[in-house]
């Protein structure tokens, strides 16, 4: 007769590496936890998060039904007071990540002792870690690191580590706009998938104004901050608009500035950025930055743009050159946030927006990229 025990299965350990980059790490990734969550019924999944600022948004989304462990992951973009990338600043992050990858790595394996699998959206060092477990690593991004490095700075010493890593990757998990050159150079380890969002935008319509037959048009920013003080700039000509509503995210301007804005008859502010995309669904067009969620959502939901190409950024450059290419978004400059921004509005609606209206009927973008990541990743672990 076999003799019965108490012991509890061990359970699969997987780990998420996520980048201190913005919002729209946080957003993709918390979309595939949430379909493995779905998944792993029976509990035999635990899903760590490694992360710094991030985390907290995570907690917020899934409390106790995973596991949080805080980390810098160091690679990141720094930003100029205008919002705009600064270089010098970049770089230097870069060369501090060159300078204590092995140091990096060494901690790095500490933490990942007896996973599974490891999930990242571009953390080099972690790549590396992982390998020298023996421990298989899933990078979903639609770009990676060492592109935008080369993009941004060329090759150097710092460019070379960075491919270095990346070639240790047992699979990139790639959605669309991911670059030609990415798909190209590792062609025999990319899994293709469609885009990768959360479902509430779409779900949740918002009617905030009182029905009217305005054409309705968003005006956001992002996490990062780029289009703050642009979008501060053309608030006082908002009122000069007969036949356009607007709604705007709020979260960052000065009180005097949203007691002017609550005095404009159709123009409706929100507070929180989570809440401000949720009302792409019922918008006619969108301002916003050329950010690759927000992007992402646009094209799903097939509403026009107006897209801020900002000033040295590769990963957006190629964002709303991907979408000008397919006739789908207008780019617009620092010069549309001036005097002349309700002239620069009529003029889109006039010789633009139609057409690109159009031009969408031509593509059905997915967003059901979390549920096709999720199989892959659950196909590497059992």
């Amino acid at each position: 007769m076999k003799k019965i025990t108490n012991k509890k299965k061990k359970k699969t350990k997987l780990g998420f590496f996520i980048s201190d980059n913005g919002y729209g790490h946080v957003i993709r990734q918390s979309s595939i936890i949430k379909e493995l969550l779905s998944q792993n019924k029976n509990k035999k999944l635990e899903i760590y998060v490694f992360g710094n600022k991030i985390l907290q948004k995570i907690k917020n989304e899934f409390k106790n039904k995973i596991y949080y462990r805080k980390v810098d992951n160091v690679i990141k973009t720094k930003k100029n007071l205008n919002g705009s990338l600064s270089l010098g600043g970049t770089k230097k992050i870069f060369s501090y990540w060159k300078d204590n990858k092995e140091n990096l790595i060494k901690k790095t394996k500490n933490d990942i002792k007896n996973f599974k699998l490891i999930i990242t959206d571009s953390v080099p060092h972690v790549i590396d870690a992982a390998n020298d477990l023996g421990i298989k690593v899933l990078n979903i991004s639609h770009y990676t690191w060492d592109w935008f490095y080369y993009k941004t700075f060329k090759k150097d010493d710092i460019y070379e580590e960075l491919f270095k890593s990346y070639k240790n990757v047992h699979k990139f998990i790639s959605p669309p706009l991911t670059d030609t050159q990415i798909l190209k150079t590792r062609r025999n380890k990319i899994r293709n998938i469609n885009f990768i969002v959360t479902d509430s935008f779409i779900k949740k319509k918002i009617f905030e104004l009182k029905k009217n037959k305005k054409l309705r048009c968003v005006i956001m920013d992002n996490g990062s901050k780029v289009l703050s003080s642009k979008i501060m700039k053309i608030i006082k000509y908002l009122k000069d608009f007969d036949d356009l509503s607007f709604v705007i995210c709020g979260k960052l301007f000065p009180k005097k500035l949203i007691m002017e804005i609550k005095k404009i008859k159709y123009c409706k502010i929100e507070y929180d950025f989570k809440l401000i995309h949720r009302h792409i669904s019922s918008c006619d067009f969108l301002i916003a930055r050329g950010g690759y969620n927000t992007i992402s959502e646009c094209l799903i939901l097939k509403k026009p743009t107006l897209l801020y190409n900002e000033t040295k950024n590769k990963e957006v450059e190629g964002n709303i050159k991907h979408l000008k290419k397919k006739g789908l978004t207008y780019p617009i400059y620092k010069e549309f946030f001036t005097h002349s921004f309700k002239e620069n509005i009529d003029y889109f609606i006039s010789h633009k927006l139609k057409k690109i209206n159009r031009n969408f009927l031509k593509y059905n973008f997915k967003g059901n990229g979390s549920k096709q990541a999720s199989k892959i990743i659950m196909s590497c672990l059992f």
